[in-house]
């Protein structure tokens, strides 16, 4: 790999790697011009010569920089790092901004996380989604990885790198219905190499939160092939059968959020907030924090096979096309060639992020009882 410079476009230092993902590579920095800490994103060289992945990364910087809400990670700037030698080749960048923090990956398999905190970083992913589904763009990887948790315990999504514009069904890595996510959190219509819109983000998303809450993702395998298979095909366990702690109020929520009928889902974010807020009214006052499980001693429970109803197409694409994976498994999906890629660095994290202040759970609990409604 090609050396890095230690100062891009006479502004920006460059300091050591603080994030590797499937795409790129993301080093701290420090913008010399306005004097704070960033992060540079920068395009691995063998893909930087690929006219496709340019323009996804380019993709990447357009979306979120129309996106200025305090829970997306915000663009600074954009640029080109021109090649080193005769056989180099030109690397493009993103300036972002740079907070401390954990991912919710790294909450998961750490300590784990309450379900009240749960719920409460949960409500900070539904309102960026509602913002940036506002804009017309729909994120497609909502995954622990790609939320981080500030310091002070605000949540920042970040990641839009396989974002598009809804209207865009012309651009061009859509055109062989090309499918890019985290098999975990895939989403049916995803899956199927169907289009997405904002309730696939939902879907994602409570995916997401289902972890958090038990433990474990809603569905687990030995691949990619055959998790993205069960999203389409099996009914996920119920919440409280993982974590008897939880009342039937989430395995409720779960159960619509979760359906393999967008149109029985949450309409948008802001009806699944209202939702998810009276499940956060019901939760008991003890509940301890849940410590993530091994995928190995879960990948028997108890999943009901639903009708194969649309199934059929699905069934051709998931072609295994790769090795066995346990951890977090990305998926980027043909439907027309009939075979799942498997990208071997997306389950390391990508560049931190954001600032939002905390909620205070036990007082949103309390004012939520008392007829008091935080804001969607």
């Amino acid at each position: 790999m090609p050396a890095m410079p230690d100062l891009i476009n006479d502004r920006y230092k460059v300091g050591e790697v603080i994030g590797r993902g499937g795409m790129a590579t993301v080093h701290l920095g420090e913008d010399t011009r306005l004097g704070r800490r960033v992060a540079i994103k920068v395009l691995r060289p063998e893909l930087a010569a690929d006219d496709t992945f340019h323009e996804r990364f380019q993709r990447e910087a357009q979306a979120v920089a129309s996106l200025n809400h305090h829970t997306i990670v915000s663009i600074y700037d954009t640029g080109e790092i021109k090649p080193q030698g005769p056989d180099g080749v030109t690397r493009p960048y993103i300036v972002m901004e740079y907070v401390p923090g954990q991912t919710l990956r790294e909450l998961i398999h750490g300590k784990g996380i309450e379900p009240e905190q749960a719920i409460e970083y949960m409500f900070g992913i539904l309102d960026a989604l509602s913002f940036s589904h506002r804009a017309g763009i729909v994120h497609r990887d909502i995954k622990p990885a790609n939320v981080k948790v500030t310091p002070d315990g605000g949540v920042k999504v970040m990641d839009f790198g396989i974002a598009r514009a809804v209207e865009d069904t012309q651009a061009a890595l859509t055109q062989s219905q090309a499918v890019l996510g985290t098999a975990q959190y895939l989403s049916p219509e995803q899956a199927r190499g169907a289009a997405v819109d904002a309730r696939s983000d939902l879907y994602s998303a409570a995916c997401v939160l289902f972890e958090m809450l038990t433990g474990r993702a809603p569905f687990v395998g030995e691949s990619s092939v055959a998790i993205a298979a069960q999203h389409v095909r099996d009914a996920p366990p119920a919440p409280s059968a993982l974590n008897p702690q939880l009342p039937k109020s989430v395995d409720r929520f779960m159960e619509k959020a979760l359906a393999k009928d967008r149109d029985h889902r949450y309409s948008d974010a802001a009806q699944m907030r209202r939702a998810l807020r009276t499940v956060l009214v019901e939760l008991p006052d003890d509940l301890e924090a849940t410590q993530a499980m091994d995928p190995t001693q879960t990948a028997g429970t108890s999943t009901k096979t639903l009708p194969a109803v649309g199934a059929g197409a699905a069934a051709g694409a998931v072609v295994a096309a790769g090795r066995s994976e346990t951890a977090e498994q990305p998926v980027q999906a043909h439907h027309e060639a009939e075979a799942y890629e498997l990208d071997p660095d997306e389950n390391t994290e990508d560049v931190p992020a954001g600032r939002r202040p905390g909620h205070g759970s036990r007082a949103r609990r309390r004012a939520a009882t008392a007829g008091s409604s935080p804001r969607c």
